[in-house]
């Protein structure tokens, strides 16, 4: 069942880049690619396991390994958890 999920993500994913090709030609623009991805929240925690490459997803939200919220909860194991949060100046 991950798996199908994990594809139904994906297609959305590609159907969102085809909706705003601006984003898929960010290179073209200037712009390049982060080194390092930080998740700070559970749905960016799935698509940056779906999309970072080889060692550019530094951390993911602490829920993203909860296998009751997560469909990649397996994965996210893999990944340092972190559980970020704003903090207010003073």
């Amino acid at each position: 069942m991950p798996n199908k999920i994990k594809k139904i993500m994906q297609t959305a994913l590609l159907m969102a880049l085809a909706i705003n090709p601006a984003t898929a030609r960010a290179d073209e623009n200037g712009v390049s690619t982060p080194n390092r991805v930080v998740s700070m929240n559970l749905c960016t925690d799935q698509f940056s396991m779906l999309l970072a490459g080889e060692g550019q997803l530094v951390s993911v939200s602490r829920l993203a390994s909860d296998p009751t919220l997560s469909v990649m909860s397996e994965e996210a194991k893999a990944t340092r958890s972190t559980s970020a949060g704003l903090k207010r100046s003073t």
